[in-house]
């Protein structure tokens, strides 16, 4: 192993140092896409105008032996290309006209002649040299011309008297200050000279050169390239983290290595300080996993350079429970922050995530899939009934697995969470459920086949012992919703419904609460309890859960009633308060859920009626209408406990005084279940006597102004907690 990092390491240090310009090669990990945008500076580029107009003034230069001044003057240009290479431009126009009044002066003549003026010319060519420019001015030299135009000069008055027409070149040379020059209505400000072949009347020249200032505009379409706009100060150029296997999972025992870039987008030399946070994806794992980090230190950095940091990530595992998770694969995620002696600060995140699983591409499979049986296990004593789940894994395709010869169907796979080390890449995965009976007293087998595409199998035997005085084993199912944050601004959020989900979830995950196994338990706070998230984790136990278990529903957040149908909604994160139809928890989907499922029990506990949860512009929270809905679950069936924070008319209260930050009603609940409402000292608290405690001691500490209410046709000794 101590090779293999050495030459992961080895080999990441060659190629930072061989790396050229910024974003000019891509390494693993490569942070500084980021700051490649769409600039016009020192890019190649093109661009169509379809349209341009403008206006301008000009007077010609030359005296004698007329003077000509243009008025009322303006120009279009259509379909007019250009390609820009370096500071160099080159393009042609569609078609180029001007019309301008001309007051032509001879100087015989005491009083202004009036006359108008034409040109129209198709195909011009035009060239322009960049002087200076950033990415949204430029300043430039520009010349157009063509050795074919249109030209006519003639005067209205009472009759129609028309001039001279003539067919000749026409030039163009003029300084331009353009501004926006890559977005869709670029301007421009030009000053310049034209020298135009008009036809010879009244003794005028035959050419005048027009000296002219002009303002236009375009409709354009822009190809713009990336250029590299690094920030002014240090920022992460590389995160990367290794494993020694590969499998971009860290395991028990196993050490990953961290690749950290930092550059310096300043003009001077700032110094770094880098800190970094473990966030871990599995929040079931809260309290059994922990991630050391060594937290490198950076020395100072010269403008334009970079460095290389490497630190070392290590996971560790509670050691009661090594033996069972030996095989256990660690998903966690990194947050990097750096900040520099000028308070500039860049963060970025890197996931550990397992690789994308892909077939394999021979057609001779030698390899027999794999069965992992995570209930029941070897030996476990069994009643009446053994719900039996697992999974089968195979490099290529599962065909059929059967459970005592009989045939088994997919399922959701919400029960495997242990990856193990096969030896082979998974190529398709086959969680299956099932009960079993067992046949008579004494050991039992249970024999579980696999089959994949290629005709290999697997026989697996599961023992257990089946003795009939036992009870049928319980198993507890538990969704715990927590909203404190919303994501509409009319929804005012609360201070500590998501602490209370978290500390109940840990309880429900504790010896306290049962032990209650990660994969039954589903945690969804704040962002994460969307209307989509919570319907599916309830959906999912009260469908998962059989008639000797117990499903616990814990929900802390808003309610509120739709005034067109009289019908209470529970606040997910993304909820609209204008549009709970779509958006919102319905009381009669929660009702159908319960009615239809197998579960011989459910605790349903709600801390719905906190005071000013919503703005002003829409209607207070209905503690009422709460009230009544928790009454219609109740009676939904028999088995059906609801353990309410408050009674009618009254507000659930919350505050810093509970535990530091907590609401009452919680707060007490969690103290009572770990032993305080005990009354009977038999290391079991019921229902019954949690719900005493609450009672008393939620109205004494709040001076008789809140009330719990429990309701329900259930067995007032269901337990809820172990006292230890």
């Amino acid at each position: 192993m101590p090779r293999i990092l050495i030459s992961v390491l080895m080999t990441s240090v060659s190629l930072w140092s061989v790396l050229p310009a910024y974003g000019a090669e891509k390494l693993p990990g490569d942070r500084t896409g980021r700051f490649w945008k769409k600039d016009w500076k020192g890019e190649p580029r093109w661009f169509l105008d379809f349209l341009r107009y403008g206006v301008f003034w000009g007077t010609d230069l030359r005296r004698a032996p007329g003077n000509s001044i243009f008025g009322h003057s303006f120009y279009v240009e259509a379909l007019k290309v250009g390609c820009y290479k370096g500071e160099n431009a080159f393009g042609i126009i569609g078609f180029k006209g001007i019309g301008a009044d001309m007051w032509y002066k001879p100087e015989y003549v005491h009083d202004y002649k009036d006359y108008l003026f034409r040109l129209s010319s198709l195909l011009p060519l035009w060239y322009e040299r960049i002087l200076w420019r950033n990415s949204w001015n430029s300043t430039s030299y520009y010349i157009e011309g063509s050795f074919w135009a249109y030209t006519e000069v003639f005067k209205e008055s009472y009759f129609y008297y028309r001039w001279k027409v003539r067919v000749g070149p026409y030039v163009d040379v003029a300084l331009i200050s353009s501004f926006i020059p890559g977005h869709l209505f670029p301007l421009s400000l030009k000053v310049g000279v034209q020298w135009i072949d008009v036809p010879n009347f009244l003794g005028a020249p035959k050419a005048i050169w027009n000296f002219y200032i002009s303002f236009d505009t375009a409709l354009r379409y822009c190809s713009l390239r990336r250029v590299f706009r690094p920030p002014k100060g240090i920022y992460i150029s590389l995160l990367h983290l290794t494993d020694a296997d590969g499998d971009r999972l860290l395991s028990v025992g196993e050490t990953g290595r961290v690749l950290l870039g930092l550059a310096n987008g300043a003009d001077k030399v700032r110094v770094p300080k880098v800190s970094v946070e473990v966030k871990e994806l599995e929040e079931a794992y809260k309290g059994y996993v922990r991630i050391d980090v060594k937290t490198p230190r950076a020395s100072a950095i010269s403008p334009g350079d970079k460095s290389l940091l490497e630190f070392e990530v290590v996971p560790h595992i509670q050691e009661k429970l090594v033996t069972f998770l030996k095989d256990f694969r660690f998903q966690f995620k990194l947050k990097v922050k750096v900040e520099d002696d000028k308070g500039f600060t860049d963060e970025q995140e890197e996931a550990q995530r397992p690789k994308e699983r892909q077939k394999p591409s021979t057609e001779v499979d030698p390899l027999p899939p794999v069965i992992l049986v995570t209930s029941p296990k070897d030996g476990d004593v069994v009643g009446k009934k053994v719900r039996i789940e697992g999974v089968v894994m195979d490099n290529s395709q599962v065909a059929e697995v059967r459970v005592e010869d009989v045939p088994m169907v997919r399922s959701q796979g919400r029960g495997i969470k242990v990856v193990p080390h096969l030896g082979f890449e998974v190529g398709d995965e086959f969680h299956f459920q099932s009960e079993y009976v067992p046949k008579a007293p004494g050991e039992n087998e249970i024999v579980i086949t696999a089959r994949d595409a290629y005709g290999n199998e697997t026989r697996k035997v599961v023992r257990v012992v089946y003795r009939p005085v036992l009870a049928p084993k319980t198993k507890v199912w538990a969704v715990v919703v927590g909203v404190s944050e919303f994501k509409h601004p009319n929804v005012r959020g609360l201070k500590y419904a998501d602490k209370d989900a978290i500390s109940f979830y840990d309880y429900l995950r504790s010896p306290y609460g049962g032990a209650v196994e990660h994969d039954k338990a589903k945690l969804l706070v704040n962002e994460r309890a969307t209307r989509a998230g919570i319907l599916k984790a309830v959906k999912e136990v009260l469908k998962r859960a059989f008639e000797d278990d117990m499903v616990i529903l814990y929900f802390a957040t808003h309610g509120m009633v739709d005034a067109d149908t009289d019908e209470l909604y529970f606040l997910g994160y993304d909820t609209d308060p204008t549009n709970l139809l779509a958006t919102g928890i319905a009381q009669s989907d929660l009702e159908r859920l319960m009615r239809i499922s197998k579960a011989g029990k459910v605790v349903f506990i709600t801390d719905a009626c906190h005071s000013g949860g919503l703005g002003i512009t829409l209607a207070m929270r209905g503690h009422e209408e709460v009230a009544r809905f928790l009454t219609r679950v109740a009676e939904a069936k028999d088995g059906i406990a609801v353990l309410s924070a408050s009674s009618a008319n009254e507000f659930s209260q919350e505050g810093e005084r509970w535990g530091g930050g907590h609401g009452v009603f919680t707060y007490y609940l969690l103290r009572g279940l770990k032993g305080e409402a005990d009354f009977d000292a038999d290391g079991i608290v019921t229902i019954r006597e949690a719900y005493d405690y609450l009672y008393r001691k939620v109205a004494e500490d709040t001076a008789g102004g809140q009330h719990p209410e429990l309701k329900g046709n259930f067995d007032n000794n269901l337990q809820l907690g172990i006292v230890r």
